[in-house]
C-alpha cells in the first residue's frame, strides 16, 4: 500500500470538491499551502458530528481515516466523552476561504486566537514564509501541546503555539499585520486595539445571542476596526476571560418569568420562515434574530426559539418553530410586529449584511439615523443597515 499516493489522491479530490460547482478558484498561495501542510498530520483523534464515539488515528490505521479527514466537513477533536465538543478542526473549504479573505502576504506577522488542531496556524506559517511569523494562542493545555507536536511533525519552524488566555499569553509589543479568530466571541477583546497595526486586517467571529455566528474582516483605521458585512457560520465559543455565558441561549424553563407567563396567552399565530417544523429553525431565523440582537436590547435567545421580553409590562413575545405566542399582555407582541415590518422594509438585513465599526468601550459616537449602538464590556459596536 502506497500511503503517500492515497494521501495525495484524497487531497486532490478534496481540492476539486472545494473548487467545484462554480466556486471561485483559490489563489495559488492558498492552494499551495493546502498541499504543503497535510491536514491528517493535525488529527490524532476525532469525532464525527453524527457519531458520539472517538476514533483514534495512528500510523497503521491512517489509511482508513483519510476519507473522513479529507472530507469537506468539520470534525470534533477535543471534548468530554459524550456528545459535547469543545474544539473542532473546521471544514477545509471554509478554512481556506477565511485565509483568502485575510489576504496574508509573505513576511507578515500573524496572530491567531484559538490554535485548536494547529492546522490553520500551519497554513498561515506556509503563507507568511520564512521571513514571516505566526503566533497562535490556545487556552486548553492539551490542545496547545498537541498542536505544538503537529506543527513539529509538519516541519514548520515559523509558528509558535502559545498556551494561555490570549491577552496575557502574548509577548512583546510589536503589532501584527493580521489577526484571526477561530472561535466565536460576543465581544472584541480590548488588547487587539493595540496589537493590530494601522491598516492591518482582523478576521473576527462575532456570535449572535441565541445561536449563530458571523465572520467579518475588519480593517484597523485609527483606533477603530471597520467591516463591511460578513458571512454566517458556526464556531465553538470563546473560553476564558472574554466568555459571556449570559448571552447564550437558555432553556425556556430557566427564564424566571416563564412560570408566571406560560399560562397567560394573549394571542397565538403561525410563524414560518421556510423551515419545516424544527428543521433548520435557527439557521432560517438567523437574519431576523441577528437583526433583533443589534436593534432591540429586549431580545432574548432560548434553546428552542427566541423572543422579546418587555419587563415593565411583564409581556413576552415568543417565537418557536411554526408559531408565535404572546404572553402576559400585548406590548411585547406589538413591539415584535413593529420590528418585523421595519426589518422587511429595510430589505431583511442581518449581522452578515450590515456595516459595523468597533470602538474601544466608551469611545463610540452617538449613533445616527439607521445606526445602532451595541455595547459590550470591551468594545462598543456601531451597526448600520446599508
Amino acid at each position: 500500500m502506497n500511503i503517500e499516493a492515497l494521501i495525495q489522491a484524497q487531497q486532490e479530490a478534496l481540492m476539486a470538491s472545494i473548487e467545484g460547482y462554480g466556486q471561485p478558484k483559490l489563489s495559488a498561495a492558498v492552494r499551495n499551502a493546502f498541499f504543503a501542510v497535510p491536514r491528517h498530520l493535525f488529527v490524532q483523534r476525532y469525532r464525527e458530528y453524527v457519531r458520539p464515539d472517538w476514533r483514534v488515528v495512528d500510523e497503521s490505521s491512517l489509511w482508513r481515516h483519510l476519507p473522513a479527514i479529507y472530507r469537506h466537513d468539520g470534525l470534533g477533536i477535543y471534548g468530554p466523552d459524550d456528545n459535547g465538543v469543545v474544539a473542532t478542526i473546521s471544514a477545509p473549504g471554509f478554512v481556506l476561504w477565511m485565509l483568502e479573505e485575510l489576504q496574508v502576504q509573505p513576511g507578515m506577522r500573524v496572530l491567531e486566537i484559538g490554535a485548536g488542531s494547529g492546522w490553520n496556524a500551519g497554513l498561515l506559517g506556509c503563507l507568511v514564509g520564512g521571513n514571516g511569523a505566526v503566533d497562535s494562542v490556545e487556552i486548553v493545555g492539551a490542545l496547545a501541546a498537541a498542536a505544538t507536536q503537529a506543527i513539529a511533525r509538519a516541519g514548520i519552524e515559523n509558528v509558535r503555539i502559545l498556551h494561555g488566555d490570549a491577552g496575557g499569553a502574548l509577548q512583546g509589543d510589536r503589532p501584527y499585520d493580521r489577526a484571526i479568530f477561530t472561535t466565536g466571541s460576543y465581544d472584541l477583546p480590548a488588547f487587539l486595539y493595540d496589537r493590530v497595526r494601522e491598516g492591518g486586517l482582523l478576521e473576527f467571529v462575532l456570535k449572535c445571542p441565541g445561536g449563530g455566528d458571523v465572520v467579518m474582516v475588519f480593517r484597523k483605521e485609527g483606533d477603530t476596526f471597520v467591516a463591511q458585512g460578513g458571512r454566517p457560520c458556526e464556531f465553538v465559543p470563546l473560553t476564558g476571560q472574554g466568555r459571556m455565558r449570559e448571552l447564550d441561549a437558555i432553556p425556556l424553563g430557566d427564564f424566571e418569568p416563564w412560570a408566571e407567563l406560560s399560562g397567560k396567552v394573549e394571542r397565538t399565530q403561525p410563524f414560518f420562515m421556510g423551515e419545516r417544523g424544527d428543521e433548520r429553525f435557527l439557521a432560517r431565523t438567523f437574519g431576523l434574530r441577528s437583526y433583533l440582537a443589534v436593534v432591540e436590547p429586549r431580545m432574548r435567545g432560548f434553546v428552542d426559539g427566541f423572543g422579546m421580553w418587555d419587563e415593565p409590562s411583564r409581556s413576552l413575545a415568543l417565537v418557536r418553530p411554526g408559531r408565535l405566542t404572546v404572553h402576559g399582555g400585548p406590548a411585547a407582541g406589538e413591539a415584535l410586529d413593529g420590528h418585523l415590518q421595519s426589518w422587511m422594509a429595510r430589505g431583511m438585513p442581518s449581522m452578515a449584511t450590515m456595516s459595523v465599526t468597533a470602538y474601544r468601550a466608551g469611545s463610540a459616537p452617538a449613533p445616527r439615523a439607521s445606526q445602532w449602538l451595541l455595547r459590550r464590556p470591551a468594545t462598543h459596536f456601531v451597526w448600520e443597515a446599508t
